[in-house]
């Protein structure tokens, strides 16, 4: 009888041991199952962030191929973009690292009143991003003081009435050589361009034709991807043609040139004495574009002849060119511009 009780009392530790066992089994068993679900939802979560990170690329790039569909250039100035940084570099303005582009430079050559503006306005007309126009007068010598200097001709011109200013500047008009190379400030034209072709904004000096002087107020102006520069004497001078990238020459006849010259002083009111005009057109200004104008032609790319204006309308702006050679112009600088996308989009991607 002692026996069985032992027996019974043995059999009944050994089922609570595997009630004990089965309890901790089953615990070990929930605790894995949960370090499993813990291990999946890290990787869920893991994935969830990398489809976000890939959603903001994709978003991005996107962003990118849109603008650049649609013709947008962010680097053309814009008054919405910061001012503060260099605009003219491929790479985009997201954080990536710019790198510079050298813009294109068209330099527009010709006699006094050969159509220089006329042609690169029909030029400017046909582009969808509009460049940036520099006009050699506005680097002449200020032949009657710098108004940006203190003690010129900004006090000079308080001491003196209007006639003598106006005799000044009659005297000047009737002897000095505007078309000489020597009238031009190169010094200063060719570090404005400088700065802009490191992608860096430039003061423009501002010329009153009338006065002689340079004024007080500068035209702050910014790196373009074009840059279009006319002027009568640009060919004369070495360093500033080792910068343009394509050369322009609009050869017109000296009748043409000074029949236009004698209308558009005339639209201005600054033709007061047409005796005047014309001894200085047979003395300096014809002499001049024999000595200095004409001979640089033979630097031009392309020379584009103005045939003249229409007489119905006197219009001097309406002046008969053969449009296949602007057409050829337009052609070469939209290649370039592209060419210059081109490689800002590889920069990018």
């Amino acid at each position: 009888m002692e026996t069985l009780l032992n027996i019974t009392k043995q059999l009944q530790e050994l089922a609570g041991d595997e009630n004990k066992l089965r309890l901790l089994m089953e615990e070990q068993e929930k605790l894995k199952q949960e370090e499993q679900k813990a291990k999946q939802d890290t990787n869920l979560n893991s994935i969830e962030e990398e489809s976000e990170e890939q959603k903001l690329q994709k978003d991005k790039n996107h962003k990118i191929l849109k603008q650049q569909a649609q013709g947008f250039d962010p680097h053309f100035y814009s008054p919405q973009v910061h001012v503060g940084r260099s605009l003219n570099f491929h790479g985009d303005l997201f954080g990536i690292n710019p790198q510079p582009v050298k813009p294109f430079i068209l330099g527009i050559c010709g006699g006094p009143s050969s159509g220089k503006s006329t042609v690169t306005n029909m030029i400017k007309s046909k582009l969808k991003n509009q460049p940036l126009t520099l006009n050699l007068m506005d680097f002449y010598l200020p032949l009657r003081g710098n108004l940006r200097r203190r003690n010129s001709t900004d006090s000079k011109d308080k001491e003196l009435d209007e006639a003598q200013i106006q005799r000044e500047i009659n005297e000047i008009e009737r002897h000095y050589d505007f078309d000489n190379p020597s009238a031009i400030d190169w010094d200063l034209l060719i570090k404005g361009l400088q700065l802009l072709v490191e992608g860096k904004p430039f003061n423009k000096p501002k010329y009153d034709e009338h006065l002689k002087v340079r004024e007080e107020k500068t035209e702050r102006v910014y790196p373009s991807n074009l840059i279009i520069l006319e002027g009568h004497l640009i060919f004369t001078n070495q360093q500033l043609m080792d910068m343009l990238d394509l050369k322009v020459f609009i050869e017109t006849d000296d009748d043409v040139r000074l029949s236009r010259r004698v209308l558009k002083m005339s639209k201005k009111g600054t033709l007061t004495n047409l005796q005047d005009l014309l001894y200085k057109y047979e003395k300096q200004i014809k002499p001049a574009y024999e000595k200095w104008i004409e001979p640089s032609k033979k630097y031009a790319d392309i020379i584009i002849p103005n045939y003249g204006f229409r007489l119905e309308s006197m219009d001097i702006d309406d002046i008969l060119v053969p449009f296949p050679a602007v057409e050829l112009i337009i052609k070469q600088v939209e290649t370039q511009q592209h060419s210059n996308g081109q490689r800002k989009r590889q920069n990018i991607f």
